[in-house]
């Protein structure tokens, strides 16, 4: 099966989502919905991609950018036969009300993102945790970019040692590069206690509920959202035992603070010499050095029943496997770990692009410090 995709939105993550689908041999893009003729538009109209309107009245102006083929939101519904599902990556809240009002009545599997309820849709989805699940929904919502990158570690941790509580704090970037800062330079937001990030985690992994908890505030960074993480852990363990169960987990990454890594904007500076744009998928664990091994009072132990770690999460990018992933889920093309696979190889996630050959985490690690 080759999957026909429509998508919704020209902003941070549908032109992402727009390129890594066209990076798939299973799948092609249809067309994209938006509303304004604004310069995002004359990507995909260069790449032959046929551009929707919501706004009829816009119609001139796309003509004015010279896109003379544009269609509306009738011409699509026309057309149903023509895709298989519709990415929607429009602002918070229109997701959930595109559902209502044209996903069900049409009968067009959609998948929503994490600025959605967890009610909007049947299901909220994580590759690496509920993958079967997702076979045949009509509506799944891929959870927010900080809890993907969380349930990530949380779910190898518990895998391989068990979760008895986890407890992270969140220091959100403000707002993406291209944006206009909405604080103040140098300032941060007021922390919000019990922030969404802890119960999001459990509408994946439910058998964690009320064993999260999280607070995350706002600043004006210009490079990822940072997390501290403190789990308790079901049993004792080393530091090695958690390092090598971080090292194999699938889609994260492990950096040493050590030479060119020493700050964030490092990092990025490294992954825009290797990646489109930039962007890093896997959840990444860093300084490395920071993974330690403690008591239940907090103090350093050689073997303890409690994990701490620091995490980078890169916003803009980190949700888009997952959406490939869920595309594949729904419509029951492949098993989770060929689906993976698949995205994974397609997007040079743990990989060496200079290369274009598998490497471990470690060995991605030492290269990229040399």
């Amino acid at each position: 099966m080759r999957a026909v995709v429509v998508w919704g939105g020209c902003g941070t993550v549908g032109q992402r989502v727009r390129d890594a689908i066209l990076e798939q041999d299973d799948m092609t893009v249809y067309g994209v919905v938006t509303r304004s003729a604004k310069e995002s538009v004359l990507i995909p109209h260069a790449k032959g991609i046929r551009i929707f309107t919501t706004d009829a009245k816009e119609i001139p102006a796309f003509k004015e950018l010279g896109i003379a083929d544009i269609g509306t939101l009738d011409d699509l519904w026309r057309s149903r036969q023509q895709f298989d599902i519709i990415v929607d990556c429009t602002p918070e809240g229109e997701g959930a009300a595109n559902v209502q009002r044209y996903y069900r009545p049409l009968g067009i599997p959609a998948i929503l993102q994490g600025g959605e309820e967890h009610a909007a849709a049947e299901m909220s989805f994580n590759a690496t945790v509920n993958f079967d699940d997702a076979k045949g929904k009509r509506v799944v919502r891929v959870v927010s970019c900080n809890t993907t990158g969380s349930l990530r570690v949380l779910h190898a941790l518990d895998r391989a040692f068990g979760i008895r509580f986890a407890s992270a704090s969140i220091d959100r970037r403000g707002n993406d590069p291209h944006q206009s800062s909405k604080l103040p330079r140098g300032s941060i937001s007021k922390p919000s206690l019990n922030s969404h990030h802890g119960p999001d985690i459990v509408t994946v992994m439910s058998h964690l509920s009320g064993r999260v908890k999280t607070k995350a505030k706002k600043s004006d960074k210009q490079e990822f959202h940072s997390h501290e993480w403190s789990v308790v852990l079901g049993r004792d363990v080393t530091r090695e035992e958690a390092l090598s169960v971080l090292r194999v987990a699938e889609r994260v990454l492990l950096l040493s603070g050590r030479r060119q890594f020493e700050d964030d904007g490092k990092i990025r500076f490294w992954a825009k010499e290797r990646f489109l744009r930039g962007d890093i998928y896997e959840s990444i664990v860093w300084p490395e050095e920071t993974v330690d091994i403690e008591d239940l009072e907090g103090r350093s132990v050689p073997r303890g029943p409690k994990v701490r770690f620091d995490m980078l999460v890169d916003q803009q990018c980190i949700v888009v496997p997952e959406i490939v992933d869920a595309i594949r889920a729904m419509l029951g093309m492949a098993s989770r770990e060929e689906s993976i696979l698949r995205t994974n190889r397609s997007l040079a996630i743990g990989t060496s692009r200079a290369r274009d050959a598998p490497v471990t985490h470690g060995d991605y690690t030492v290269r990229a410090s040399s």
